[in-house]
């Protein structure tokens, strides 16, 4: 039978450390925010109780919020994007590059809006600054 599987022990991951088990290393994922202001195109008006999607690379972590009276959202606990500094260039881990993506989607009164290729890093503040949504039927 296959005796590696049935194998004990005590792992501690540490924030931006690799722990090693015989040829196996583990990795903690971080977290950070991200956050934004959807506004109206033309006016710059803030749009409040918006609907913002977090599509994350590992999708079991995607959600949503809603803007507040200021078109303000923020996502936190957010996963960070892969690679993590503390493995960029290491042969052991997957270099492929997996970001996040933000979504308005659009509704009766806005056409929606995406935002691809968001990355973030453990600990980071990520502010994407203003996401500009246009009213459908001109401004």
């Amino acid at each position: 039978g296959n005796n590696w599987y049935n194998r004990t022990g005590q792992v501690t991951i540490q924030p931006d450390k690799t722990a090693k088990i015989d040829t196996i290393n583990l990795l903690s994922i971080g977290t950070g925010t991200i956050k934004g202001r959807v506004v109206e195109a033309g006016s710059g008006a803030a749009v409040a109780n918006a609907t913002v999607q977090l599509d994350t690379y590992w999708n079991t972590y995607d959600r949503s919020t809603v803007t507040d009276a200021n078109g303000n959202f923020t996502f936190s606990p957010a996963l960070e994007s892969w690679p993590p500094p503390a493995v960029k260039g290491s042969s052991y881990f997957i270099q492929n590059s997996r970001t996040h993506t933000i979504r308005v989607p659009e509704t009766d009164q806005y056409f929606g809006k995406e935002r691809g290729n968001v990355s973030l890093n453990r600990t980071q503040t990520n502010d994407l600054g203003n996401i500009t949504i246009s009213r459908r039927g001109g401004m």
